[in-house]
């Protein structure tokens, strides 16, 4: 997949990985789903992300991080916006960095249930 523009007023998902957007497995589905993806690679820039622009959900790589920091970023994502869908990423396989092949998913349920509390929020 060739690198997608990202408009402005097209609602983001916030991906907190050490991982590019154009690696992570989960940028197929969101793209299909009308959604961007955008990175970021620690919780300090995940903060500047969020309130700067339309970020609607938060999916944190399960291959970047360990399982308490994935929980503890989960905490600090909610402090900082209770209303905000967060999910846990199953991982994906395949993902080479050094020959840009973006990772499959494992399983996609972690990104449908994002999606689906994303738009029960969008309702509400």
């Amino acid at each position: 997949m060739g690198r997608e523009e990202l408009s402005l007023s097209q609602p983001k998902v916030l991906a907190i990985t050490k991982r590019t957007a154009e690696l992570c497995g989960t940028q197929a589905l969101l793209h299909a789903a009308g959604l961007g993806l955008v990175t970021a690679t620690n919780m300090a820039t995940a903060r500047t992300v969020i309130r700067a622009i339309r970020v609607k959900g938060v999916i944190l790589c399960k291959y970047s991080w360990s399982d308490q920091e994935r929980e503890t970023f989960a905490h600090e994502v909610a402090n900082l916006d209770h209303r905000m869908s967060v999910a846990n990423c199953s991982g994906c396989s395949g993902c080479d960095e050094t020959a840009h092949t973006p990772g499959i998913l494992t399983d996609g349920l972690p990104v449908q249930q994002l999606l689906s509390a994303m738009e029960r929020a969008a309702k509400a």
